[in-house]
């Protein structure tokens, strides 16, 4: 006679492979690359056909965000 446990195993061990959830493998996130190879050519462009002043307001936005990226990932792993 099985226990109680014992059953609940087997169902578990029915839906899992070797741990992992028996779930189907996602597909490639298509729509992810594509904007972001849309954003890089808009960034490799920009220099070539903004003003100067539009290319240096980019500039600073960019290395704006590239420091309020720092900070959140210094102050998350620090937990403050």
């Amino acid at each position: 006679m099985k226990t109680a446990s014992s059953q609940a195993h087997e169902r578990l061990r029915f839906f899992t492979y070797r741990g992992q959830p028996a779930v189907r493998p996602r597909p490639p996130a298509v729509g992810y690359w594509i904007g972001f190879g849309v954003v890089v050519v808009l960034l490799v462009i920009a220099p070539l056909v903004l003003p100067p002043f539009w290319q240096r307001f980019a500039t600073e936005i960019l290395v704006w965000g590239l420091l309020a990226m720092s900070s959140d990932i210094l102050i998350g792993y620090t937990g403050m």
